[in-house]
């Protein structure tokens, strides 16, 4: 008479053995599942588990990206003011090109706040025009809505300018907990005010994208 491979005494190997099927199988279907993509097409796909049913279907719909919830704001300056001689000035960021709930624009464009936590990409840039006296330009990016040196998070100068045109421009990527107000300011010391040129487009410019949490 043959022997019965799976006999009471054979109970744990044959446990063992089933198990490490189902581990296999286990393996396998995550990394199929893993690996499939989507085409723009509706694509239906078959996901068999692991008790022997019958197979389930699933679709997926095609992602309409233009719907997408956009984390970014972007504001221009086109309405000219000065900076005075050794003060800290904000700028005045008074046309918004695009926005999002995400970022309140409050001060007529001189202050911000970021309403998302996580990581956020901020950069400004401002031209000043032609003035005598030569000197440095700054441009800074600090939280907060005091001036202060501590919380300053990007700063850029240019320094023996004369009396030239200057773009100052800074950018850095900060990790925030929201609410948490921005602002965008210069300092100069040519001995006078400095004009602000509006006649170079989206040059003077603030612009806020959330990356991540």
């Amino acid at each position: 008479m043959a022997q019965d491979p799976r006999r009471f005494d054979q109970i744990e190997k044959v446990v063992s053995d089933t198990r490490r099927k189902l581990d296999d199988q286990t393996s396998t279907i995550q990394a199929r599942l893993a690996g499939h993509t989507h085409s723009e097409d509706q694509i239906t796909s078959l996901v068999t588990d692991l008790s022997g049913k019958a197979p389930t279907s699933h679709t997926h719909a095609p992602t309409d990206v233009t719907s997408a919830v956009l984390h970014e704001t972007r504001v221009t300056l086109t309405s000219a003011h000065s900076i005075p001689n050794i003060t800290d000035q904000l700028l005045f960021f008074n046309n918004t090109v695009y926005g999002s709930a995400d970022v309140t624009v409050y001060g007529g464009g001189s202050g911000f706040t970021l309403n998302r936590s996580g990581l956020w990409i901020v950069t400004t840039a401002c031209r000043t025009a032609a003035a005598a006296g030569g000197g440095e330009r700054h441009i800074v990016i600090q939280t907060g809505s005091v001036f202060n040196f501590a919380d300053r998070v990007s700063q850029m100068a240019v320094t023996n300018v004369g009396n030239a045109p200057v773009t100052v421009c800074t950018s850095t990527a900060v990790r925030i907990t929201a609410p948490t107000d921005i602002m965008i300011f210069m300092w100069q010391n040519s001995g006078g005010s400095i004009n602000i040129d509006t006649g170079f487009g989206g040059t003077n410019h603030a612009t806020f994208t959330w990356l991540r949490p």
